[in-house]
């Protein structure tokens, strides 16, 4: 997963992997105001809700983002309050799992995720026909 914001807007990445290798890759518009964090947020949480609509019991999530993998795992204190609703709901929603097992993962090494991202952030309405798009015009904590 992987969340990207730039001048032209913002987005968020998501791709699911099966046991069987079937890959769903969803790339988010985020039509209101985030940061960069938030932009990752999104697509951690967006992970967490396709992975349970699909009836996944065992989550692995590899994100490029250091501070969001230290911070749901406890190893960093959030101190930005506009993150502490994010990382509750995270919480919250990682106890639907078996287990849930994060990753952070070099920048360098989520080329895909990171490329659909910023796709996502600069998508015209239309949008890309090989990859699901949705719009969210609310934070995720605000649910």
């Amino acid at each position: 997963m992987d969340g990207s914001f730039n001048s032209k807007g913002s987005g968020a990445e998501v791709i699911i992997e099966n046991n069987e290798g079937i890959v769903v890759e969803v790339s988010l518009s985020l039509s209101f105001p985030v940061t960069n964090n938030t932009a990752k947020y999104e697509a951690f949480l967006a992970g967490l809700w396709i992975a349970q609509d699909v009836g996944a019991k065992k989550v692995k999530i590899f994100t490029n983002s250091q501070l969001v993998t230290s911070q749901v795992t406890g190893e960093y204190q959030v101190r930005e309050e506009h993150l502490q609703d994010y990382v509750q709901v995270v919480l919250i929603k990682m106890k639907k799992f078996e287990s849930v097992e994060v990753t952070h993962v070099p920048h360098e090494q989520n080329t895909q995720a990171d490329i659909l991202s910023k796709l996502a952030s600069t998508q015209t309405a239309n949008g890309n026909k090989t990859v699901i798009q949705e719009v969210l015009n609310e934070p995720s904590g605000q649910r």
